[in-house]
């Protein structure tokens, strides 16, 4: 792989990197050949690297891309730094290489009970469904009617194109339904007062169990 200055320079970067940059325009190379680089020249396992990304899809891809690279490398030839890197893809199972979400709920299992969450909480695939049909509705519903930032003429004129070319069910359903599942983090509004009550009687019990230790 080809990097230009910029690319190589948030390669190189010893410090925090923020990389912005249109779609295709090779962000997720350069997150590749920097997960290279703390393997091979910083000699980091790669259960100490955390690699984040929104979606499954997005994640799968990643791990696949990072796993080829390495392996690309470790191919060139037997030295230190190569066997380093063959152990690492002997563990590369550990590697922590998902999703926002996925990361989140690890963290959360962790520390279930500081949280006030079940430690046995799932992602609810058919709740997560039916809340991207409900928002990829709301969506099409309010550009029709000219909202969200849209004149009212050019929203409704660009809904009924594309209804018109797909029909209103597979539009709404396999296409924003589904754009918004497999390529944004979708997530209802923070119940934070919900979250601060469950965390004060987890410490509220905390000091009750340590005053009667006393």
């Amino acid at each position: 792989m080809t990097y230009d200055s910029d690319q190589q320079a948030a390669i190189d970067a010893r410090a925090n990197v923020v990389v912005r940059a249109g779609a295709g325009a090779g962000k997720t190379s350069v997150l590749v050949g920097r997960y290279v680089r703390l393997v091979v020249k910083d000699r980091i396992p790669v259960d100490q690297i955390l690699t984040l990304t929104f979606t499954r899809k997005a994640a799968a891809e990643m791990h696949e891309r990072i796993y080829r690279a390495l392996a690309e490398h470790a191919a060139l030839g037997e030295t230190a730094d190569n066997e380093f890197v063959r152990e690492q893809l002997e563990r590369f199972d550990s590697a922590a290489v998902s999703t926002l979400d996925s990361f989140c709920g690890s963290v959360a299992r962790s520390g279930c009970t500081a949280f006030g969450v079940a430690p046995t909480f799932t992602v609810d695939e058919a709740k997560l469904d039916e809340f991207c049909d409900d928002l990829a509705l709301r969506f099409l519903l309010n550009r029709a009617r000219g909202k969200s930032g849209e004149g009212s003429a050019g929203g409704a004129s660009s809904i009924s194109s594309l209804v018109r070319l797909n029909r209103f069910g597979p539009l709404w359903h396999d296409g924003f339904a589904r754009l918004a599942k497999d390529h944004f983090l979708v997530s209802r509004e923070l119940d934070l007062a919900g979250t601060m009550a469950a965390q004060r009687l987890y410490l509220l019990g905390e000091v009750g169990r340590y005053a009667s230790e006393l």
